[in-house]
């Protein structure tokens, strides 16, 4: 679980340095190889569209709302910052073998409670302390008081395995300062 978690951090700290949002952040959307390390995909190539999965608000685009942070669902800003909090649900994801988020919530139900902070997902039965913990680094509720996936990353290397060490950006690329970046939508 801890090295899966590590993989999207890595990932992700990735894509944070050069400037990219993901906006979709989930368990189906990262790749699993034969070694057993996980890749983020899907950066709107494909959209497999799951009816409990995403939400469509107004006749407009769906939306992964069961992923998304307060600020998404308020205000639609989207930035490293919201991809953090979906980088939390799917922790709990990987903690719960592929749950479906806020499971006996309807959508609309899920949109009204994160939006206004009150509901968060419970911790998984056999979770790990550090995964749990790192879940709700990940939900503070205020964009600037969570976690950056630099600090996820360096929370989870002392789990890392060989293969990590030789291939991960974490070990094999310098780091870049972490600013934010922001998109803003209509949707």
């Amino acid at each position: 679980m801890i090295q899966l978690a590590l993989d999207v951090a890595d990932g992700m700290d990735y894509l944070s340095d050069q400037k990219f949002v993901h906006r979709d952040l989930a368990a189906r959307n990262c790749l699993v190889n034969a070694n057993k390390t996980c890749k983020v995909g899907d950066f709107g190539l494909a959209r497999d569209i799951y009816e409990t999965d995403y939400y469509r608000r107004g006749g407009r685009s769906f939306l992964p709302i069961r992923w998304m942070a307060p600020e998404s669902l308020r205000d639609g800003r989207f930035d490293t910052l919201s991809d953090v909090w979906s980088f939390g649900v799917l922790l709990w994801e990987i903690a719960t073998f592929a749950e479906q988020p806020y499971q006996g919530y309807g959508n609309e139900e899920v949109v009204h409670y994160v939006r206004y902070g009150n509901i968060t997902l419970e911790r998984p039965p056999n979770c790990p302390e550090i995964l749990h913990k790192l879940m709700h680094a990940c939900w503070a509720f205020s964009p600037g008081d969570r976690i950056s996936f630099r600090s996820i990353v360096d929370e989870l290397v002392p789990y890392e395995n060989e293969d990590f060490r030789l291939n991960a950006y974490y070990h094999t690329q310098p780091h870049l300062p972490q600013d934010q970046i922001l998109i803003v939508t209509n949707d």
